[in-house]
Protein backbone atom coordinates (compact mmCIF):
# COMPACT_ATOMS: atom_id res chain seq x y z
CA UNK A 1 0.00 0.00 0.00
CA UNK A 2 1.61 2.96 -1.53
CA UNK A 3 0.74 6.61 1.00
CA UNK A 4 1.25 10.08 -0.85
CA UNK A 5 1.08 13.53 0.98
CA UNK A 6 -1.79 16.02 -0.51
CA UNK A 7 -2.40 19.34 0.74
CA UNK A 8 -6.18 20.35 1.52
CA UNK A 9 -6.66 23.05 -0.73
CA UNK A 10 -8.99 24.74 2.24
CA UNK A 11 -5.72 25.00 4.79
CA UNK A 12 -1.99 23.90 5.31
CA UNK A 13 -3.07 20.58 7.01
CA UNK A 14 -1.30 17.44 5.02
CA UNK A 15 -3.98 14.71 4.01
CA UNK A 16 -2.49 11.49 3.52
CA UNK A 17 -3.44 10.04 0.14
CA UNK A 18 -3.67 5.51 0.51
CA UNK A 19 -3.43 3.30 -2.68
CA UNK A 20 -4.80 0.22 -2.18
CA UNK A 21 -3.09 -2.72 -4.36
CA UNK A 22 -5.35 -5.22 -5.50
CA UNK A 23 -4.03 -8.77 -5.12
CA UNK A 24 -4.40 -11.83 -7.69
CA UNK A 25 -7.57 -13.18 -5.91
CA UNK A 26 -9.52 -9.10 -5.88
CA UNK A 27 -7.63 -8.79 -9.84
CA UNK A 28 -9.42 -12.15 -10.90
CA UNK A 29 -13.29 -11.83 -9.09
CA UNK A 30 -13.43 -7.95 -10.70
CA UNK A 31 -12.83 -9.60 -13.74
CA UNK A 32 -15.43 -11.97 -13.63
CA UNK A 33 -18.02 -9.11 -12.38
CA UNK A 34 -17.37 -7.40 -15.25
CA UNK A 35 -17.20 -10.39 -17.67
CA UNK A 36 -20.74 -11.27 -16.15
CA UNK A 37 -21.74 -7.84 -16.78
CA UNK A 38 -20.91 -7.95 -20.50
CA UNK A 39 -22.53 -11.56 -20.74
CA UNK A 40 -25.79 -9.22 -19.85
CA UNK A 41 -25.46 -6.40 -21.46
CA UNK A 42 -24.58 -8.38 -24.95
CA UNK A 43 -27.51 -10.88 -24.68
CA UNK A 44 -24.95 -14.16 -24.15
CA UNK A 45 -26.49 -14.69 -20.08
CA UNK A 46 -29.58 -13.26 -18.60
CA UNK A 47 -29.17 -11.50 -15.59
CA UNK A 48 -30.98 -14.02 -13.48
CA UNK A 49 -28.03 -16.95 -14.28
CA UNK A 50 -25.41 -14.41 -13.95
CA UNK A 51 -27.43 -13.41 -10.29
CA UNK A 52 -26.73 -16.74 -9.04
CA UNK A 53 -23.52 -17.08 -10.24
CA UNK A 54 -21.52 -13.13 -9.92
CA UNK A 55 -23.98 -10.75 -8.38
CA UNK A 56 -25.94 -12.38 -6.05
CA UNK A 57 -29.32 -11.57 -5.42
CA UNK A 58 -29.73 -7.75 -6.69
CA UNK A 59 -33.26 -5.88 -5.83
CA UNK A 60 -35.54 -3.18 -8.15
CA UNK A 61 -35.18 0.02 -7.27
CA UNK A 62 -38.34 1.57 -6.64
CA UNK A 63 -38.87 5.30 -8.77
CA UNK A 64 -39.83 8.22 -6.88
CA UNK A 65 -42.61 8.35 -9.77
CA UNK A 66 -45.76 5.92 -8.13
CA UNK A 67 -47.08 5.51 -12.35
CA UNK A 68 -43.68 4.55 -12.85
CA UNK A 69 -42.39 0.72 -13.68
CA UNK A 70 -40.45 -0.68 -10.81
CA UNK A 71 -38.95 -3.77 -12.63
CA UNK A 72 -36.53 -0.78 -15.00
CA UNK A 73 -34.01 -0.75 -12.45
CA UNK A 74 -31.94 -3.63 -10.89
CA UNK A 75 -29.45 -2.90 -8.34
CA UNK A 76 -26.89 -5.11 -6.30
CA UNK A 77 -26.00 -3.81 -3.03
CA UNK A 78 -22.08 -3.61 -1.59
CA UNK A 79 -23.21 -6.51 1.03
CA UNK A 80 -23.36 -8.59 -2.10
CA UNK A 81 -19.53 -8.42 -3.01
CA UNK A 82 -16.47 -9.73 -1.84
CA UNK A 83 -14.76 -6.71 -1.94
CA UNK A 84 -15.90 -3.25 -0.05
CA UNK A 85 -17.55 -0.24 -1.73
CA UNK A 86 -18.78 -2.25 -5.17
CA UNK A 87 -21.96 -1.09 -6.25
CA UNK A 88 -23.84 -2.47 -9.64
CA UNK A 89 -26.68 -2.00 -11.56
CA UNK A 90 -28.58 -3.07 -14.61
CA UNK A 91 -30.76 -0.78 -16.46
CA UNK A 92 -33.64 -1.06 -19.09
CA UNK A 93 -36.75 0.47 -21.17
CA UNK A 94 -39.44 -1.57 -19.98
CA UNK A 95 -40.31 -4.45 -18.26
CA UNK A 96 -40.11 -6.86 -21.30
CA UNK A 97 -37.11 -5.51 -22.67
CA UNK A 98 -33.28 -6.58 -22.47
CA UNK A 99 -30.94 -4.91 -20.02
CA UNK A 100 -29.21 -2.26 -22.37
CA UNK A 101 -27.72 -0.47 -19.51
CA UNK A 102 -24.85 -2.19 -16.50
CA UNK A 103 -22.77 0.67 -14.31
CA UNK A 104 -20.57 -1.37 -11.39
CA UNK A 105 -18.59 1.69 -9.22
CA UNK A 106 -15.64 0.64 -7.20
CA UNK A 107 -14.15 2.86 -4.54
CA UNK A 108 -13.22 2.43 -0.87
CA UNK A 109 -14.84 4.22 1.35
CA UNK A 110 -11.91 6.78 2.00
CA UNK A 111 -12.12 8.20 -1.41
CA UNK A 112 -10.96 10.85 -2.56
CA UNK A 113 -8.20 10.53 -0.06
CA UNK A 114 -7.95 6.19 -0.78
CA UNK A 115 -8.11 4.37 -4.01
CA UNK A 116 -8.11 0.99 -5.48
CA UNK A 117 -4.91 0.42 -7.70
CA UNK A 118 -6.69 -3.15 -9.38
CA UNK A 119 -3.93 -3.79 -11.82
CA UNK A 120 -6.53 -5.28 -14.56
CA UNK A 121 -5.31 -7.44 -17.14
CA UNK A 122 -5.85 -5.29 -20.48
CA UNK A 123 -7.21 -8.27 -21.89
CA UNK A 124 -10.07 -8.14 -20.28
CA UNK A 125 -10.92 -4.68 -22.32
CA UNK A 126 -9.80 -5.80 -25.74
CA UNK A 127 -13.41 -6.80 -27.49
CA UNK A 128 -13.67 -2.83 -27.36
CA UNK A 129 -12.04 0.11 -29.56
CA UNK A 130 -10.87 3.17 -28.49
CA UNK A 131 -12.60 5.82 -29.70
CA UNK A 132 -11.50 9.01 -27.55
CA UNK A 133 -10.22 10.63 -24.32
CA UNK A 134 -11.06 12.96 -22.10
CA UNK A 135 -10.29 14.50 -19.16
CA UNK A 136 -13.37 15.51 -17.02
CA UNK A 137 -13.05 18.35 -14.18
CA UNK A 138 -15.80 17.93 -11.84
CA UNK A 139 -15.51 20.55 -8.98
CA UNK A 140 -18.66 19.28 -6.86
CA UNK A 141 -17.55 15.72 -6.57
CA UNK A 142 -15.52 13.30 -4.70
CA UNK A 143 -12.91 12.92 -7.48
CA UNK A 144 -12.51 16.51 -9.38
CA UNK A 145 -10.47 15.12 -12.32
CA UNK A 146 -11.46 12.12 -13.61
CA UNK A 147 -9.95 10.44 -16.82
CA UNK A 148 -12.66 8.94 -19.04
CA UNK A 149 -12.65 6.27 -22.10
CA UNK A 150 -14.86 5.87 -24.88
CA UNK A 151 -14.96 2.29 -26.56
CA UNK A 152 -17.33 0.48 -28.63
CA UNK A 153 -17.03 -3.14 -28.96
CA UNK A 154 -14.74 -4.25 -31.86
CA UNK A 155 -17.32 -5.95 -33.84
CA UNK A 156 -20.23 -4.33 -33.16
CA UNK A 157 -20.45 -0.34 -32.67
CA UNK A 158 -23.96 -0.47 -30.87
CA UNK A 159 -22.15 -1.83 -27.71
CA UNK A 160 -20.39 1.16 -25.88
CA UNK A 161 -17.92 1.11 -22.92
CA UNK A 162 -17.01 3.91 -20.89
CA UNK A 163 -14.49 3.60 -18.12
CA UNK A 164 -14.04 6.79 -15.52
CA UNK A 165 -10.62 6.37 -13.31
CA UNK A 166 -9.14 8.30 -10.97
CA UNK A 167 -6.49 10.84 -12.37
CA UNK A 168 -3.64 9.46 -10.25
CA UNK A 169 -3.72 6.14 -11.77
CA UNK A 170 -4.12 6.38 -15.41
CA UNK A 171 -3.12 8.06 -18.08
CA UNK A 172 -5.20 9.75 -20.83
CA UNK A 173 -2.06 7.71 -23.52
CA UNK A 174 -3.37 5.03 -22.09
CA UNK A 175 -5.12 2.40 -24.64
CA UNK A 176 -6.71 0.45 -21.73
CA UNK A 177 -6.45 1.59 -17.86
CA UNK A 178 -5.78 -1.43 -15.67
CA UNK A 179 -7.73 0.71 -12.83
CA UNK A 180 -11.17 2.22 -12.96
CA UNK A 181 -13.67 3.40 -10.18
CA UNK A 182 -16.44 3.31 -12.93
CA UNK A 183 -17.41 1.05 -15.86
CA UNK A 184 -20.24 1.68 -17.97
CA UNK A 185 -21.62 -0.68 -20.50
CA UNK A 186 -24.69 0.95 -23.02
CA UNK A 187 -26.04 -0.86 -25.92
CA UNK A 188 -28.30 1.45 -28.65
CA UNK A 189 -30.73 -0.09 -31.24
Amino acid sequence: MATKARKDSQNTNVTPEVISEFNELQQAYVTELIAAMTRVVHGTSTLEAEERKAFGEGRFFWPKNPSASVKLLRYFPPENFRIKGITLSFHRISETSPWTKTVISISPRSLPFGRYNMNIPHAVFSDYQLEKTELSVRPDEQLQRINVFHYHKKNNKKIMMTIECSEKLSSLKETYPSSFYVIYFKKTD
